[in-house]
């Protein structure tokens, strides 16, 4: 049963109090789960294993991103370094697989932007949702990122 304070009131064995009893732990541990678990489109995806698929280009690279981007970042920041150390002239960025960028996703890809053009290279963004431009556009990164004027698409229902 929820408290005043937002938690759970449990008895001493750790059971809970509400409806449908259970162990604490397993149902916030399923919470946690379900909450990793992002609908994009038709299929579940879970931000911790979202892919970036990379593909060479002239002078650079096309980087597709898959899944929301937020609180555990670790596996972005990775591929991007790798990218970094390329040193592109050229990077694409195609956000259309991204429904959800929090403001450390948004961070992140500030800092992509930064570090490319620190070695002499232009991140463009080639797609994008409508609602991430709207993003984009509240935050002012909309000044700061290089937007293809073709890149922004509506989110098809399915």
């Amino acid at each position: 049963m929820p408290t005043a304070q937002g938690g759970f009131d449990t008895n001493r064995s750790g059971v809970s109090a509400s409806p449908g009893g259970g162990n604490l732990n397993s149902v916030l541990s399923r919470d946690r789960a379900q909450q990793r678990a992002l609908r994009v489109g038709r299929e579940l995806v879970d931000f911790q294993t979202s892919p970036i698929a990379i593909k060479p280009i002239a002078e650079g690279f096309h980087l597709a991103l898959k899944g929301s981007i937020h609180t555990n970042t670790s596996w972005i920041e990775r591929e991007f370094d790798q990218i970094v150390a390329k040193k592109p002239k050229v990077v694409q960025l195609d956000l259309t697989g991204s429904e959800y960028i929090s403001s450390v996703g948004l961070g992140i890809l500030v800092n992509l932007h930064n570090r490319i053009k620190a070695g002499g290279g232009t991140l463009t963004i080639v797609k994008m949702l409508k609602r991430t431009k709207g993003i984009f556009r509240a935050a002012y990164l909309d000044r700061l990122f290089a937007i293809a004027p073709e890149a922004v698409i509506e989110l098809e229902e399915k």
